[in-house]
């Protein structure tokens, strides 16, 4: 199985967006529309959106992701409920880093203008009639803000 499909399966199916409480799909629809946009490959399309996906949310209950980080990095108990979300987030980022994959924009499709940012947020909100999300609902302003954060990210 090539890294690719490792990562895909790894964030698809082991609870990874639902950090061990309801199931969150948002990274899932945003890299969709990202790989629908591009043809990009969905493991490189979730990878490269879901740290920015989690730096926007994890204060809706940074507990949570402390928890993931404790638990699936070993981040120091010593560490505040906010540092060790931020601690997590940016192992699990670190981690996808290490296996080829692209954290962000640039290093899957280059940097992208505005008007492309708002044309990815257009096609994953369906021009503004839906939301994604559990954790923290998010509507088209909310996708626009983590496409143009991840553009930001190598």
């Amino acid at each position: 199985m090539s890294e690719i499909m490792v990562v895909r399966h790894a964030l698809s199916h082991n609870g990874l967006t639902g950090l061990g409480g309801k199931k969150d799909f948002a990274p899932h629809q945003l890299s969709q529309a990202l790989g629908a946009m591009f043809d990009q490959a969905h493991g490189a399309c979730l990878a490269a959106v879901w740290a920015s996906w989690a730096r926007y949310v994890y204060q809706a209950n940074p507990a949570r992701f402390a928890r993931y980080a404790r638990n699936v990095w070993d981040i120091e108990a010593s560490f505040s409920v906010e540092e060790a979300a931020l601690a997590g987030i940016a192992a699990t980022e670190a981690y996808f880093q290490a296996l080829g994959m692209p954290a962000g924009l640039p290093a899957l499709i280059g940097r992208q203008d505005d008007a492309v940012l708002d044309q990815l947020a257009s096609l994953c909100s369906y021009r503004g009639t839906r939301t994604i999300g559990t954790f923290r609902v998010l509507d088209e302003q909310d996708m626009r803000a983590i496409f143009a954060a991840a553009n930001e990210r190598l």
